[in-house]
């Protein structure tokens, strides 16, 4: 020390350095003074520290901080040892107050997650809140009971025990955030606005009037502003930074961005930073829809998303957020219900058409019938044209032509081996008697995907007029759903709705044709104006439909529904803003170091010629970018022209200083028009390729049939 360096206390245990003699002399005194040698450490035990002990316990008083022979040596070490001390106190101050918020913050997210994400009733919240504190309460005593009777055997009296157990203050932080009197998370009211700080946007109550019986009906309402601004102020909004020039000629339309109406905006066309608010309304059952309680528990909610964002991280459930809530029978609001008055007494009973002038229409930048709105494509087209004409095929299929039967369409649905996100769109069984195939949209659009694999050897004539029509529709699909699409597709479109809508008034002359398919001869023109369609359809939306059932079930709550599932929302949306809400870029499970010499030459080849860096490289057999998964065994589309279509099957995946990569086997393409499949023939190459220079991101599943592997599109690959 008088050199100027450093030295480490001598004693086990203890990792304190000093480089001041008389600071060091002073906590050999305070926390060393009864300690043996025999305590040294190894390295020190040629150095007489009893001698330092012996010669600083005669000269200071440690209880009363007082030196016993005053001199100015001794008086200059007290000096320091003052300073020091007080240091010492002010760090341990703002390191328990930083404790006790840290603590606390994560005890009030572990349950906002219980309340928000697991649907934990309140009342068991509270359960667990009191059973925690008790719990804590027994430890701690039973810690006090043991750490007395260890300091009791080290000579330390009881009245210096009670007073390092006080300057402890053991428990502190479950006292700030449990105490039954003041602890801010114990009682719900308590938790409630302890949330406000983490981002809680708390729902508000709009009354909207009374019923017939005098009961009052509300609608819960989350500020839109401030749920935007929360967002924000977080960070938690990821703003696309790649806005194009106001060019309507654009060869690829991308996104909505891309649309007419928004390129013709006058707010997006002048100002940069203007956020796009995407709304949604629809109506769900929280009760079985089949039980005596139908149409009584019928909650109508209002979803907005932003249409800033990225379209991969806007199809995230946690980022969309809830603006209304509100019993579906509930009397209307004032301004609508003078709107009916209105017409009353104008003497119209009944009214067709348009009765109101639309709120929305007062804003600046918008209005509902210029330019519109765009359509649903999964009430439209996979509920509707899908939903009916596809059934009607089938029957033509079993009854006309006899080539199978639905007991065999039953069998081969539930016997076929579905792979990757088929999985999860299984189709259901189609009944017979019904006019229509009666599954969700997602199930209908893989059962019109995989079709051919699953009837196409029953098909006998590939000629038959109804099977050509089948194949009409899986294109019109395949380019209606296509998360890019070209002018001269869009054209294309065009051309191909009218020839099947043609085609369909000949073959069934006596089926007429529905609202829906008049819907979409209008998909070709909306492209043109919205981007395309499957960048602003609602099955997204309908998704969190899910979300709020659970919850009304887990909570056994109806007395006021929608304020439970309004406020259930933001406890979930405040625990997710205080992480992250959307998933990681790239994420890759059960990975390993990437080890090229366990693998073949033509994949340490592959590896070889994008330079990866092997040390910074992690190997698996399944990563997710941006929520999409892919996994050994699927295909993705390599190489996407007019005359060449190439698919590689998924050997391995590899995260490389955060950038995915894909090694595959590649597989030339033919197509098979008269199935409207891929004939996938495998090559002898090996290819390491870069998930983002894909041709498209989606990955797809291939199916074996007869000794030919066939591949169905999900929807149409752009060619460039």
């Amino acid at each position: 020390m008088n050199n100027g360096q450093t030295v480490e206390c001598p004693y086990v245990s203890c990792k304190r350095r000093y480089h001041k003699k008389a600071t060091f002399c002073v906590h050999l005194s305070r926390c060393h003074r009864n300690w043996c040698a025999k305590r040294v450490k190894n390295a020190h035990k040629s150095f007489r520290f009893d001698a330092v002990i012996s010669e600083t316990a005669n000269n200071y008083d440690v209880e009363t901080g007082n030196a016993n022979k005053p001199t100015t040596a001794e008086e200059s070490l007290d000096m320091e040892f003052g300073e020091t001390e007080h240091d010492n106190v002010i760090e341990v101050e703002s390191n328990s107050d930083q404790s006790k918020g840290e603590f606390l913050k994560s005890f009030a997210l572990f349950l906002l997650k219980l309340q928000g994400k697991q649907l934990v009733p309140e009342s068991t919240v509270q359960i667990i809140v009191e059973e925690l504190r008790n719990i804590h309460d027994i430890c701690l005593e039973s810690l006090k009971v043991r750490l007395t009777a260890k300091l009791r055997a080290e000579n330390i009296c009881n009245d210096r025990i009670h007073s390092l157990l006080d300057d402890l203050n053991l428990g502190n932080e479950w006292d700030v955030a449990l105490d039954s009197k003041k602890g801010e998370l114990r009682s719900k009211h308590s938790r409630k606005e302890y949330f406000k700080s983490l981002n809680f946007v708390s729902p508000e109550a709009v009354p909207l009037g009374r019923d017939i019986s005098g009961k009052m009906h509300y609608c819960h309402y989350v500020p839109i502003l401030q749920t935007i601004k929360v967002l924000i102020d977080n960070d938690l909004i990821p703003i696309k930074s790649d806005r194009r020039a106001n060019n309507m000629q654009l060869p690829v339309f991308t996104d909505i961005t891309d649309g007419k109406i928004f390129k013709e905006n006058t707010l997006f066309g002048s100002e940069e930073n203007a956020l796009s608010v995407i709304l949604f309304q629809d109506a769900f059952e929280v009760v079985n829809p089949l039980g005596s309680a139908k149409k009584k528990h019928k909650i109508l909610a209002v979803y907005f998303t932003l249409g800033n964002i990225p379209p991969q991280y806007r199809s995230q459930l946690n980022f969309s957020q809830v603006s209304h809530m509100l019993w579906e029978s509930a009397e209307v609001p004032p301004n609508m219900t003078r709107c009916v008055e209105h017409l009353q007494q104008s003497g119209e009973d009944s009214f067709e058409g348009i009765k109101f002038n639309s709120l929305f229409n007062n804003l600046n930048y918008f209005h509902v019938c210029n330019p519109g709105l765009p359509p649903c494509l999964g009430h439209d087209l996979f509920e509707g044209v899908v939903d009916y004409d596809l059934k009607l095929y089938i029957d033509y299929w079993v009854n006309q032509r006899h080539w199978f039967t639905y007991q065999d369409l039953n069998r081969k649905l539930e016997l076929f081996k579905f792979t990757g996100s088929d999985i999860n769109n299984k189709p259901a069984q189609i009944n017979s008697n019904k006019s229509r195939l009666g599954g969700n949209a997602v199930e209908n659009w893989c059962l019109l995907k995989l079709l051919p694999i699953l009837v196409g050897q029953q098909i006998l004539d590939k000629s038959d007029n109804v099977w050509k029509q089948f194949l009409r529709l899986r294109e019109i699909v395949q380019l209606v759903c296509a998360p890019q699409i070209s002018w001269d597709e869009i054209v294309y479109l065009k051309v191909l709705i009218e020839e099947y809508h043609e085609e369909r008034k000949q073959i069934f002359p006596d089926v007429k044709l529905r609202p829906k398919h008049h819907f979409l001869c209008h998909y070709p023109e909306l492209t043109v104006k919205f981007g395309p369609l499957i960048r602003v359809w609602t099955l997204r939306f309908e998704s969190k439909h899910s979300y709020f059932k659970r919850c009304a079930r887990n909570c056994h709550n109806f007395v006021n529904v929608t304020h439970t599932l309004s406020e259930r929302h933001q406890q979930l949306q405040a625990y997710n803003s205080a992480g992250s809400m959307f998933p990681e870029k790239n994420f890759i499970e059960k990975g390993e170091q990437l080890n090229p010499e366990i693998f073949s030459p033509e994949i340490r080849a592959s590896l070889q010629s994008k330079e990866l860096q092997v040390d910074s490289a992690t190997v698996s057999n399944k990563l997710k970018v941006y929520g999409t998964q892919y996994s050994a065994g699927l295909f993705v589309a390599c190489k996407c022209t007019d005359s060449v279509l190439q698919f590689g099957c998924i050997l391995l995946t590899l995260l490389c200083n955060n950038d995915a990569f894909l090694v595959v086997k590649l597989h030339n393409a033919t197509l098979l028009e008269e199935l409207g499949v891929y004939l996938l023939q495998p090559s002898n190459d090996i290819d390491c390729l870069k998930v983002s220079e894909l041709c498209d991101y989606y990955p797809l599943s291939a199916y074996p049939v007869q000794g030919r592997l066939l591949l169905p599109l999900k929807h149409n690959c752009f060619h460039s």
